[in-house]
């Protein structure tokens, strides 16, 4: 009779995905503090000199500045939603649903039903970081892979936990293949982590990915 199989340790993962999102935050408040202060205030710089030089050159330079601080703007967000920490995880998948939308131009329609709990209206943040990754990965892997025209993003509270289901009507992608969904795959595992399951399901008409999670108390 063979041995018991051991319980798996799910410690050193969980210290692995913390830092990792550790190392989001602090990335996102670097280049805020420091990137995005120095760029706004090299735009103040080059206004000046605008005003009294009036050179073409001086116009282009601030277009591209702006440019700039744009970018540097969605790249804070895209490491670590601020929205989360200050309204929580509906308000912050609302604002990552509408920049998709306006830079893609594919309409997303969303449906976000849940109970905020907590003693301030809010969901371990651990939870709530889970859910708006899912919800990112999945939209971002569609329009990267699938070319929807459309997506919809369901997202449900019951008593057991929550529901998040992102459907594209796009080609969609072999599952089986080694490098189809590798965001999604490791997706998966911090899902199952948090005690969660994600099912993917992928034809010819579309994409489904659901992932089921439970909530713990604040």
């Amino acid at each position: 009779m063979g041995q018991p199989e051991q319980p798996l340790d799910k410690r050193p993962l969980r210290a692995v995905i913390a830092s990792a999102e550790s190392d989001r935050r602090r990335w996102a408040a670097e280049l805020h503090d420091q990137t995005l202060q120095a760029l706004a205030g090299l735009r103040v710089m080059l206004s000046s000199a605008q005003r009294s030089g009036d050179l073409a050159s001086l116009s282009e330079a601030l277009e591209l500045i702006g440019t700039e601080i744009d970018n540097v703007r969605a790249l804070i967000t895209e490491l670590w939603p601020t929205l989360l920490d200050e309204l929580g995880v509906v308000p912050a998948v609302e604002a990552l649903l509408e920049h998709t939308r306006a830079t893609h131009g594919i309409p997303i329609a969303a449906t976000l039903e849940l109970s905020q709990r907590g003693p301030e209206g809010r969901f371990d943040p651990e939870f709530e970081i889970l859910l708006y990754r899912v919800i990112e990965e999945a939209v971002n892997n569609a329009i990267r892979h699938a070319e929807p025209s459309t997506v919809q993003v369901e997202v449900r509270q019951t008593e057991l936990g929550v529901t998040a289901t992102v459907r594209d009507d796009g080609g969609g992608f072999d599952e089986s293949a080694p490098t189809s969904g590798v965001g999604l795959a490791a997706l998966r595992a911090h899902v199952t982590l948090a005690g969660g399951t994600l099912q993917i399901s992928s034809s010819a008409s579309g994409t489904k990915v659901e992932a089921k999670l439970p909530i713990r108390p604040v």
